[in-house]
């Protein structure tokens, strides 16, 4: 009997070391251990304490995102480092693909996708296009293929109807090149800053535009909030924090104020600009 109970305790123990990575983050393929996330590199602010994040939602998919070590430099699709990387903290361990793709909005809509394919629902997934057509997974799994021509869409049948993650990131790739902040801040319904969720997403519609992520949120005793941001850039560049460089901040943690326009370094939101992701 006390031997079942310690190998039963054993096995627990065993159970509870396992990376989180290697069972929530489907990108994370060649075994290794990701120790470091975003919420062990980010404390709290003083005063703050993090508001609560369900196990298995896409907040806490947010907040355990893997980070590459610390001095990692902030890099290109094709390698280079990026020259002016004063708005990176720290950089997610999220592979980049090797074309100028995965930029802005596609960073945060492959976040999402991910939550969505480690949780066995990606085949529910459908993002439309700048020009309005909704591409989901399951017609590209049926071998529906989109022909663009300027701002036309057709469509034909006969693609590769293979499941997988070669399928799956193949398929956000089209995604990734007839998306945008345009087609997320017209499809995404809004949210009153009051009403701000981490996995919310701040889009600037344009081209370019910009999107940022809320990936954390924190509250104090009286109410105020803070937030940590994710994002990615134009070129395709490695998702990252987006550090907070005013002097006075709590770390790489943004103030979330009703009414109040977010700043960061490379650009200004406005209040009704937040979105969320459905």
């Amino acid at each position: 009997m006390m031997l079942g109970r310690i190998i039963g305790a054993y096995c627990l123990a065993v159970l509870l070391a396992l990376p989180v990575a290697a069972a929530s983050y489907p990108w994370i393929e060649d075994g290794r251990e990701t120790i470091d996330t975003l919420k062990s590199r980010h404390a709290a602010p003083h005063g703050f304490e993090r508001v609560a994040a369900a196990p298995g939602s896409f907040a806490a998919f947010l907040r355990h995102l893997p980070l590459k070590p610390k001095g990692t430099p902030l890099r290109l699709y094709d390698g280079a480092k990026v020259s002016w990387p004063i708005y990176a903290g720290a950089i997610v361990d999220l592979d980049l693909g090797k074309r100028d793709l995965q930029q802005c909005a596609d960073t945060l809509i492959r976040l999402y996708a991910e939550y969505r394919y480690a949780k066995g629902a990606a085949e529910s997934l459908s993002f439309n296009f700048t020009s309005g057509d909704a591409f989901p997974y399951a017609d590209y799994l049926k071998g529906r293929r989109p022909q663009v021509s300027g701002s036309e869409v057709s469509w034909r049948m006969g693609g590769e109807t293979q499941h997988g993650r070669k399928a799956f990131r193949r398929w956000l790739d089209t995604i990734f090149l007839y998306a945008g902040t345009a087609s997320l801040a017209r499809d995404l319904p809004r949210v009153k800053l009051k009403d701000a969720q981490i996995g919310d997403l701040f889009i600037a519609p344009g081209f370019p535009g910009h999107t940022v992520m809320i990936a954390d949120m924190a509250v104090d005793a009286t109410g105020s909030r803070k937030m940590l941001l994710v994002e990615g850039f134009t070129p395709a560049q490695d998702a990252h924090v987006l550090k907070n460089v005013n002097p006075l901040s709590a770390g790489d943690w943004y103030d979330l104020e009703n009414d109040e326009d977010l700043i960061t370094p490379v650009w200004r939101f406005t209040p009704d600009q937040l979105h969320r992701m459905q």
